[in-house]
């Protein structure tokens, strides 16, 4: 078994508590700013602009899969569900490498980033 995946690993004590406070408070920020980078990102992909919205949504189900997604195949392992754990896992990986796509295509698309010599 997993030793992340036990019901140890779970306990409160008064030691932990102000770490995970402030580990949960970090995760949240960071997946704060990963949506709003990557609805901005989905608004630039549309043609039109139902299909920008679409994209930006998309991004965001993507975002929230990849927050909470790792949880739910950790918990389907431990329930020694390995098929429908891996089948998640690779949905997952899948959606993580293109929240990497994206926040890359966000830093390519602005120029503002490039100093004025880089740009010509």
């Amino acid at each position: 078994m997993l030793p992340w995946a036990t019901s140890d690993a779970w306990e409160w004590n008064s030691h932990t508590m102000d770490g995970r406070i402030g580990v949960t408070l970090e995760t949240s920020i960071m997946l704060a700013v990963s949506v709003r980078g990557n609805y901005f990102f989905g608004q630039s992909l549309g043609q039109t602009p139902e299909k920008r919205e679409l994209f930006a949504w998309a991004n965001i189900a993507g975002d929230v899969w990849k927050a909470f997604g790792l949880v739910a195949v950790s918990t389907l392992w431990r329930d020694m569900r390995r098929r429908a754990a891996s089948i998640a896992g690779i949905a997952w990986f899948v959606c993580l490498l293109f929240g990497i796509n994206s926040a890359l295509g966000v830093y390519v698309q602005d120029p503002s980033h490039l100093s004025d010599s880089a740009r010509g």
